[in-house]
């Protein structure tokens, strides 16, 4: 029942991207299934809306062109990585292209590939590190935030960074 144009392996269960997908189709829905994607724990994907919200955006709203919009955002944000890790680089008197290592992560590829989430929480965590680092607080706090509305788990790098600084 899925749309026509959108590859599905063989006897596939699905994977945390489907539903990526499908909240770039319909980011605000409150249909449980939709498009042939049935949405499960809706409050708990929906907690990660920004990733299929860049998605709908470089879609430009086109159901069409979603599938490569998610792989576009992805993209993108790891080239945001790379670009944050070289100013992280530079802050340690190291060249800008030691700030590849950071894009450079292996286990990104299986995000990459399964159209999930973690590229882009990546690339808004480093940005608030970095800010942080600055002492662009409000910078930092925004983008410590789009990085937890992508992905819940930014929350405990946050925290820890919150302890380091408070002790």
């Amino acid at each position: 029942a899925a749309p026509p144009g959108l590859k599905i392996l063989q006897n596939s269960e699905g994977y945390d991207g489907q539903f990526y997908y499908r909240m770039a189709l319909t980011p605000f829905t409150e249909k449980e299934t939709d498009f042939g994607i049935k949405l499960d724990y809706a409050a708990y994907r929906q907690a990660r809306i920004v990733y299929p919200l860049l998605a709908r955006l470089f879609s430009l709203g086109q159901v069409d062109y979603v599938p490569f919009a998610l792989v576009l955002v992805n993209y993108f944000a790891l080239c945001l990585i790379a670009w944050f890790g070289g100013r992280f680089a530079q802050t340690a008197n190291l060249h800008a292209v030691w700030g590849l290592a950071f894009a450079l992560y292996p286990g990104f590829l299986f995000t990459l590939s399964r159209d999930t989430t973690e590229i882009v929480a990546m690339a808004f965590l480093l940005a608030a590190i970095l800010y942080l680092l600055q002492q662009r607080q409000y910078l930092s706090g925004i983008f410590f935030i789009l990085a937890f509305l992508t992905r819940e788990t930014s929350l405990v790098v946050s925290g820890i960074l919150l302890v380091t600084i408070i002790f």
